[in-house]
This record gives structure tokens, sequence and C-alpha cells, in this order.
């Protein structure tokens, strides 16, 4: 199984993936590490645990907007037809 060697929140992570997935978890891995710099630049005062579990409830918000929308757009291309 490949691996590939990400850097989140300051610390390197040693990852499995299918093979030519790599780059793939590098780009998420790059978003998870924008978003804690994002919310260490807005909450200074806080700890690294709590700037990871906000920046992780962050990102599953962005996605579940997203799946709603994409749903949203599903059930109005049903309707048209």
């Amino acid at each position: 199984m490949p691996q590939v060697t990400v850097h989140i929140g300051g610390r390197n992570y040693r990852m499995g993936c299918g093979p030519g997935e790599e780059p793939h978890i590098e780009a998420l891995a790059k978003t998870v590490d924008d978003k804690i710099g994002e919310m260490r630049a807005a909450f200074k005062d806080l700890d690294d645990q709590r700037i990871v579990v906000m920046a992780a409830v962050s990102l599953a918000d962005d996605l579940a907007e997203a799946v709603g929308r994409q749903e949203l757009r599903e059930d109005r291309h049903q309707h048209e037809q």
C-alpha cells in the first residue's frame, strides 16, 4: 500500500492510501492545515486541541453546506423533468 507524509497543524503524519491517491491526500491535508492556520490566526489564545476541533467542525460545516446545495440542485433537476 502506498504511503504519503502530510503536514497538518505543525506535525507530519504518514498515511496509507490507494495507488495514485497521493496527490489527492496531500491536497486534502493542505485544506485541513490551511483551516487550522485560519483558526490559529483568529483565535490566538486557544490551545492546539481546541483549534483542531474547531477546524474540523468548520470543515464539516462546509461539507454539509455543499451537500445541501447539491441535493437542492438535484431536486430542482428532478422536478424540471
